[in-house]
């Protein structure tokens, strides 16, 4: 049922994206804020808001229409130079062109309709998008020093590992104060973490916006009424595949970097 207070609350979640993204924006242009910092600090800062639709909104209808207006805004930005330069800084600064922003789009809305409620299911896979995402991106910025490149897309090792560190503990805390008990959390939070690690790893243009969380969903969706024992047999089995590719992964940007110091000094050593 179509009611004005929800109406209002669009607009409002309307007014804050475009106030954030034309604040960070000026940040951009006048180099008080890296492309990345920025770029990040709105994924957190929307993402927080999100976190709150199922305390603002009843029915899926509001969600359904934030998602049309946004999607249609993000493709006016894409196209509309003057607008772009005014509202989309944190948003093109980064040299990439994928698609983050309309699978954050996407796996809100289809978040906030799969889960029905339940504060579990949807909180939970939203942290991981909101929090692990932005530490994989800041750690591997600032810190990574293993890179590796899989699907065109270029990562760090270290953002990685920086990912399953946040999700694990931001899953951990919110099935916690869900009153599930530490011997079902646990291996539930590590299944999860590791399996959204690999999804993250190998997701390439974004796309892991939308893989990450409705992985985590589904893992949720279907083990919370699980066993213990079973708990821990998925746990590992979801681990040893993604400490495998890590480590196959951290091999080949070693074998790279070694080939390419090798490069330098030929190179060199011709020079002399």
């Amino acid at each position: 049922m179509v009611n004005a207070r929800d109406l209002w609350l669009v607009m409002l979640v309307m007014a804050l994206l475009n106030g954030a993204m034309g604040t960070l924006s000026v940040g951009v242009w006048r180099n008080v804020l890296g492309c990345e910092i920025a770029r990040k600090l709105l994924h957190v800062g929307m993402g927080i808001v999100t976190l709150f639709f199922p305390l603002l909104f009843r029915d899926a209808w509001p969600v359904l229409l934030l998602c049309l207006l946004t999607t249609i805004e993000m493709l006016v930005l894409r196209h509309a130079r003057f607008l772009r330069f005014l509202l989309a800084g944190a948003l093109d600064g980064v040299q990439r062109r994928g698609w983050g922003e309309f699978a954050f789009i996407g796996a809100v809305t289809i978040l906030f309709i799969a889960a029905r409620g339940d504060t579990v299911l949807y909180v939970a896979p939203l942290l991981l998008l909101v929090l692990a995402d932005a530490a994989a991106a800041l750690c591997g910025t600032r810190y990574g020093r293993t890179f590796y490149v899989f699907a065109g897309a270029r990562k760090s090792v270290e953002g990685s590992l920086a990912f399953g560190v946040v999700a694990l503990m931001s899953t951990l805390i919110v099935l916690l104060m869900s009153h599930i008990e530490v011997q079902r959390a646990l291996p539930l939070a590590l299944a999860i973490a590791a399996a959204t690690t690999l999804v993250e790893a190998v997701a390439s243009r974004g796309c892991d916006n939308l893989l990450v969380p409705l992985c985590a969903f589904v893992l949720l969706k279907f083990s919370l009424t699980q066993n213990v024992p079973m708990l821990w047999l998925e746990a590992a089995l979801c681990m040893v595949p993604t400490v495998f590719c890590l480590l196959v992964l951290c091999r080949r940007a070693y074998v790279a970097l070694r080939a390419s110091t090798k490069n330098v000094v030929a190179t060199r050593a011709g020079w002399r």
